[in-house]
């Protein structure tokens, strides 16, 4: 069925049809391989032809377009020994250059007709998209929890499990705990991956907030507060548990604004859809990754711990409450002066 229906993906507002194959794959381990054999949709030379990507004529009858993307894709176009570079170009009659790395050059495809270098760089598209999927997200749209009554509370939590031998058997050590100054909400995940990209969802973020977030935020009659309360984990199991976090009591208007900042991020292609299009507003408190290397975590066992007692014990803690003032587009894996997240924008709702 996966031929018969393969799934579909929009890439810069055209979409695209694939289905997965082992033609571009390659028996040795590498760090960068094509894993799709890729179909075009509505690739006639007419559509070719009409196509709004900017190519320009130079000597020799030929054509050239040259692609703005970040270089870290790079290395994915080349290929395992320049593998999928060569077959890029043998299948679409083109000439790739492909700068060195930490060059500032372009990458640039060179063909005899628009309808090839068109041909290439729909390919590339595709390369980079799926190659996007097993990047791990860079950054993240959230609303700060930061005030003295959670920071505080949390500290005490944090001191209680450290120190009262009840918990003295759970696995739980301080490295795990998230330091008090990046107490946050996540709204969504984003990938970022130069400062074009940085600066496009900022501007979406804005935008966002402009036309969606402050209209609701008028129609409030009371500030839009956050209240956190008891724990709760990700998995089935309390005795393996590997996140655990504070609860956030029911606000419809802030649930609503969440929902709606991610349905505005998705329908710009910044956030994909991950399980599920509501959003799980929660503060994490203990992350047992935290005690795996940054580098190491996508290949790594998960670490867990017995949260069964924690659970019990604190089932009706109060973390404290806080007004949303701002959303904040923050950079993964970062710390700051202060402890915190390096923020890349801060928007105001009011």
């Amino acid at each position: 069925m996966d031929v018969l229906e393969p799934e579909t993906v929009w890439v810069h507002g055209r979409r695209y049809r694939f289905f997965e194959s082992n033609v571009w794959s390659n028996q040795r381990s590498a760090p960068y391989q094509e894993e799709y054999q890729t179909e075009l949709d509505d690739m006639t030379s007419e559509a070719c032809e009409n196509d709004s990507i900017e190519i320009e004529q130079i000597d020799g009858g030929k054509f050239r377009h040259t692609l703005d993307i970040p270089n870290t894709f790079n290395g994915h176009i080349v290929g395992y020994k320049g593998d999928t570079k060569k077959k890029l170009e043998r299948e679409t009659k083109t000439t790739i250059r492909v700068p060195l790395k930490n060059s500032t050059d372009l990458v640039t495809i060179t063909g005899y007709t628009k309808g090839d270098v068109i041909s290439c760089r729909q390919r590339i598209d595709l390369l980079i998209e799926f190659s996007r999927r097993k990047i791990p997200p860079t950054h993240f749209v959230s609303i700060p929890l930061k005030n003295d009554e959670i920071v505080q509370n949390y500290e005490s939590f944090k001191d209680r499990i450290l120190t009262d031998s009840e918990f003295k058997h759970s696995g739980v050590v301080e490295d795990m705990f998230i330091s008090p100054s990046k107490l946050h909400l996540t709204v969504g995940m984003l990938l970022l991956l130069d400062e074009k990209e940085m600066k496009e969802a900022a501007d979406v973020l804005n935008e966002c907030v402009e036309t969606i977030v402050k209209p609701i935020m008028k129609d409030l009659k009371e500030p839009l507060m956050v209240k956190i309360q008891g724990l709760d984990y990700m998995n089935d199991d309390p005795t393996k548990v590997s996140v655990l976090y504070g609860k956030i009591l029911p606000n419809e208007k802030l649930q609503e604004i969440a929902n709606k900042v991610f349905g505005f991020f998705l329908e710009k292609q910044l956030m994909r859809v991950e399980r599920t299009e509501s959003v799980k507003l929660h503060m994490t408190v203990i992350n047992s990754s935290k005690l795996i290397p940054i580098d190491q975590r996508r290949r790594s066992r998960r670490i867990y711990f017995n949260a069964v007692r924690i659970l019990s014990a604190f089932q009706d803690y109060n973390f404290g409450e806080i007004e949303v003032k701002t959303l904040d587009i923050c950079q993964r894996d970062t710390k700051e002066a202060d402890g915190s997240y390096k923020i890349i924008t801060r928007v105001e709702l009011t």
